[in-house]
């Protein structure tokens, strides 16, 4: 199955002692809803680390249930978000050349 990365929450404090995680949010192909939850201590994270960005598209995804992406699937990154910088304003490019020294 494919799915966007819509959210992903920061890390929170597993109900196992000792251990945390954070859910990651999808919308899956059909408009469907989806949620996994990576444990930073499990070996599957691993495979989640570099793709997991808001805006990513993955494929390979496996569903547990209705709507739970299994953590264990093996995520491909089909279309990765492009980050726009959004472009000086001609008072900041004189800021920045300024503090370079760039006047003089």
């Amino acid at each position: 199955m494919r799915g966007e990365i819509t959210k992903i929450d920061q890390f929170h404090n597993s109900v196992n002692d000792g251990e945390v995680f954070k859910r990651i949010y999808f919308e899956l192909d059909g408009n469907i809803w989806g949620k996994t939850d990576l444990v930073i201590g499990f070996r599957n994270y691993r495979r989640w680390d570099k793709v997991a960005r808001v805006g990513n598209v993955l494929d390979g995804l496996v569903m547990k249930n209705a709507d739970t992406v299994d953590a264990d699937s093996w995520p491909v990154l089909v279309k990765a978000k492009v980050v726009v910088k959004e472009a000086l304003t001609e008072m900041e490019k004189m800021e920045r050349d300024a503090k370079l020294g760039i006047y003089g």
